[in-house]
C-alpha cells in the first residue's frame, strides 16, 4: 500500500507511412527522485532493454540514453536510437509477449537506482506489419472447403412456426457465466471455463479515512500530496424561554464543507479542530426576555478548510414563529443546533460538536 511513485512512462510508437515502418519507437518518462521531487531541467542517465517472455526474461535488446529533462521532470527519446550493440532492427515482434525495462541515474551517469518494468500491449507490435513487405509467392488458402449442404436437418418451419433452430452441439453454445475472481476474468460455456490473467491491466488504489469526532493531529503520509476534506462545525445551543411564555428556538446546524481537495507537504502534521456545541443560554433571574442561544464552534484543518459553528437559536422568540426544536446537522447528530427549552426554564441544551473527515489515496 505504501508503494512509491517515482517513475510515470509512456510508449507510443512513431507515425509509420504506407512505404516503410520506422525502426523506432517514441518514449517519454516522469523522473522523481528518492524524496518524491521532480528532476528537472537535468542530465539523467537512462538504460532501456526490451525483456521477452515475461518480466524478469532475457534481454534481446539494450541501449542507453543521456537526456535531459524539462522543468516538469519529463524526457523524451527514441526507443532504437540509443547508443548500444544491439540491432533494433532484429527484433521478431511475433515471438512476445515483450517487456520494456527502464533503468534511471537522476544525477546522469550509469548508477541505475530507479527501474520499472511493464508489458509493451498491442501498440508496439504495429512493427511486426512490416513482415509483410517480405512476402513473396502465392499464398495457399487452408481454410476448409464447403462441398455440399446436408438438408436432412436444420431449421423447420411448419404453419409460419420455426423450429429446430439447434445445430446439436453442446460445446459452442452462449456463455453461462463470466466473473471476475482476483484478477482472473472467467468465461464459462458448455465446453468449459476460460481464464484470462488480467493482472497487467491492473493499478490497485487504496482509499484511506480518518474521522476526528474530537480535536487532534493529522500527520500526511509521505507519498500523499493531496487529502479530501469533509467537515462540519459545532451546532448552536437553543434559545430558553421567557417569562412571558414565549418559546426558545432550537439552534443551528454547523456549517458544511463536502468534498474539498487541498494540496499537503507529504509528512506534515497537521492540526484538526473539532468545532464545539455551543454553551447553554444562561440567564439571570429573574430575566426580563429569554436568553438566546449561543453560536457553535469553528471546525479545521490547520488553516486549509474551515466550516463555522451554527448560530444559536433566539430567546423568547414570538409564540408561533419559533421552532422550538433543534436542526439536525447533515450527518444526523454531527453538528445538530439543540433544543430551545420551554416549561419555566431559565437555561438552554448544548449544541452537538462538528466533525472532521480526512480522506486519501495510496497507489
Amino acid at each position: 500500500m505504501k508503494k512509491k511513485i517515482t517513475l510515470i512512462l509512456a510508449i507510443i510508437v512513431t507515425t509509420m507511412s504506407w512505404a516503410q515502418s520506422p525502426e523506432k519507437m517514441s518514449y517519454q518518462a516522469v523522473v522523481r527522485d528518492a524524496d518524491n521531487a521532480l528532476v528537472a531541467n537535468q542530465e539523467v542517465g537512462m538504460q532501456i532493454s526490451i525483456l521477452q517472455s515475461t518480466v524478469s526474461g532475457s534481454s534481446v535488446y539494450t541501449e542507453t540514453h543521456t537526456p535531459t529533462t524539462n522543468t516538469n521532470g519529463l524526457v523524451s527519446l527514441e526507443i532504437g536510437t540509443g547508443t548500444t550493440s544491439d540491432d533494433f532492427t532484429t527484433i521478431d515482434w511475433s515471438a512476445g509477449p515483450y517487456f520494456i525495462k527502464t533503468e534511471t541515474d537522476p544525477e546522469g551517469g550509469t548508477n541505475y537506482t530507479i527501474t520499472g518494468t511493464s508489458q509493451l500491449m498491442s501498440v508496439p507490435y504495429a512493427l511486426h506489419a512490416k513482415t509483410a513487405e517480405n512476402i513473396t509467392g502465392p499464398l495457399n488458402e487452408t481454410d476448409p472447403t464447403f462441398t455440399a449442404w446436408d438438408k436432412s436437418t436444420g431449421i423447420s418451419i411448419t404453419e409460419s412456426q420455426i423450429s429446430d433452430l439447434s445445430d446439436g452441439s453442446a460445446t459452442n453454445e452462449l456463455n453461462t457465466s463470466v466473473a471476475l475472481n482476483g484478477t482472473d476474468l472467467e468465461i464459462t460455456d458448455a465446453g468449459g471455463t476460460i481464464t484470462t490473467d488480467l493482472s497487467s491491466l491492473t493499478t490497485v488504489v487504496a482509499l484511506e479515512r480518518e474521522l476526528f469526532k474530537t480535536s487532534g493531529t493529522f500527520t500526511v503520509p509521505n507519498d500523499v500530496t493531496s487529502i479530501r476534506v469533509t467537515m462540519i462545525g459545532g451546532g448552536g445551543s437553543g434559545g430558553s424561554r421567557g417569562p412571558g411564555g414565549e418559546f426558545g428556538a432550537g439552534g443551528e446546524p454547523g456549517n458544511y464543507v463536502r468534498n474539498q481537495i487541498v494540496p499537503v507537504t507529504p509528512g506534515a502534521t497537521l492540526a484538526v479542530t473539532v468545532g464545539a456545541g455551543g454553551a447553554p443560554a444562561t440567564c439571570s433571574i429573574p430575566w426580563i426576555n429569554g436568553c438566546p442561544g449561543n453560536q457553535g464552534g469553528t471546525s479545521s484543518v490547520d488553516a486549509l478548510v474551515t466550516a463555522t459553528g451554527g448560530a444559536g437559536g433566539c430567546g423568547s422568540c414570538l409564540s408561533g414563529g419559533d421552532d422550538k426544536s433543534g436542526k439536525v446537522g447533515p450527518f444526523g447528530t454531527f453538528g445538530s443546533g439543540s433544543d430551545g427549552i420551554d416549561i419555566f426554564e431559565v437555561n438552554s441544551d448544548v449544541g452537538n460538536p462538528g466533525m472532521v473527515l480526512i480522506e486519501y489515496y495510496f497507489w
